[in-house]
This record gives structure tokens, C-alpha cells and sequence, in this order.
């Protein structure tokens, strides 16, 4: 995610901030407010960070080497009819990843794709996750290891919803294009370590 996002009628954005020799990592997540209320006030965004950070945090925790840092959960309002609220969670520190060995150079990444059902960029989400560790790796590919680990986490994240009720959301894919939050039904992990350029050192997020 690169400056502010855009506009969407009921779109979250719930982000994991990390840092990797100097530089930021931000991994984003799009969810669709369903809840009974107009809209969710600071204090319940505060509270949605830190119910995500419960329950997916270990599972992210497990997919980073111990250079990468866990630093804090953003949960972004961003329904344009009213102000762009921040809710925020800073994860008790230090936080390093717990996977095991060195890691591999900072741009390398494996993919989750998530699906909704139709075809076309729009309607497609992609989430690179850093912090890939050697003893994860073998030549350009991830373990099988590695991928069942990637697969609880995309689980977790697809499945949180915070409980429901009247702060409830669902996991969509986002497109400012088309103004629309398409439900997600599923997620493809490969082996195949990808490459996320602005990752490198010096160059960004």
C-alpha cells in the first residue's frame, strides 16, 4: 500500500506494519463493514486492530524470519460519506518472526491470490508476504512447510469477521475502479518465490 487509499462505501482496511533491515513492510487486507450500525466510531476500529492482530497474529508471527519486526495494526474507515478514521494497535515489543535462519533478500516474497468467484483483475487480491526464511526455502521455490503455514494464515485472515454483530465485517477484495467490495470465497498459494521490487532496501515499503 503506497500513501492514502481511495474511497469505497463501507471499505476497512486492516494493515500489519513491520520493519525489515530499515525499511517498512505493510501488508493491507480489505474488509466490507457488515455491521447493524451506520458506521464504526475510533474506539471500535481501535478495538478491530488488536481482535486482528488476536486472530492472526501468530500466524503471521510464524511466517517471518527474526530480522523482520511486528510493529502495529491499522484499521482504516473508509466509506467516503464521512472522515477517514484510524483505529490502531501497537503489538507489545520487541516482535520478531519466529521461523528459523537467515532471510532471504528483502524484495523475495510468496504470493497468496485472492478469489472471488470472478474473473478479472478487479475481482482479484494479491498479498506478498516478506521475511521469506532460507531454512523455508529451496532454490526459487518455499517448502511444503512454508506453504501450509501460508495456507493457516490466509484461513485466518479470510475467516475473521470480529465477531459480527454491530462491528462486523467480511473479507473483499477491493476495487476503486469499479466501486466495488467483492466477498472472497477462497485463496491459491503457489511455491514459486515472487519478487516485490520496492521492498528492496532504500526503495520503500
Amino acid at each position: 500500500m503506497a500513501g492514502t487509499p481511495r474511497r469505497i462505501p463501507k471499505w476497512i482496511l486492516i494493515s500489519i506494519f513491520s520493519t525489515q533491515e530499515g525499511s517498512e513492510r505493510v501488508n493491507s487486507f480489505s474488509y466490507a463493514w457488515s455491521g447493524t450500525a451506520i458506521a464504526p466510531t475510533l474506539g471500535q476500529l481501535n478495538t478491530m486492530a488488536q481482535n486482528f492482530w488476536t486472530a492472526v497474529g501468530a500466524l503471521y508471527t510464524t511466517m517471518l524470519c527474526g530480522n523482520v519486526n511486528v510493529d502495529h495494526v491499522e484499521a482504516r474507515w473508509l466509506d467516503p460519506a464521512g472522515p477517514p478514521l484510524v483505529g490502531n494497535y501497537t503489538i507489545p515489543q520487541p516482535h520478531p518472526g519466529t521461523s528459523p535462519g537467515n532471510a532471504t533478500p528483502a524484495n523475495a516474497a510468496a504470493v497468496i491470490s485472492w478469489r472471488t468467484g470472478l474473473a478479472g483483475r478487479a475481482f482479484r487480491g494479491r498479498t506478498y508476504l516478506p521475511g521469506i526464511g532460507e531454512s523455508s526455502q529451496v532454490n526459487s521455490t518455499v517448502n511444503s512447510s512454508y506453504i501450509t503455514a501460508a495456507t493457516a494464515l490466509a484461513n485466518g485472515i479470510a475467516a475473521f469477521t470480529n465477531g459480527g454483530g454491530i462491528v462486523g465485517v467480511n473479507m473483499v477484495v477491493a476495487s476503486f475502479v469499479k466501486q466495488l467490495l467483492n466477498l472472497v470465497l477462497s485463496a491459491v498459494i503457489d511455491n514459486a518465490i515472487d519478487s516485490q521490487r520496492k521492498r528492496l532496501i532504500g526503495r520503500g515499503r
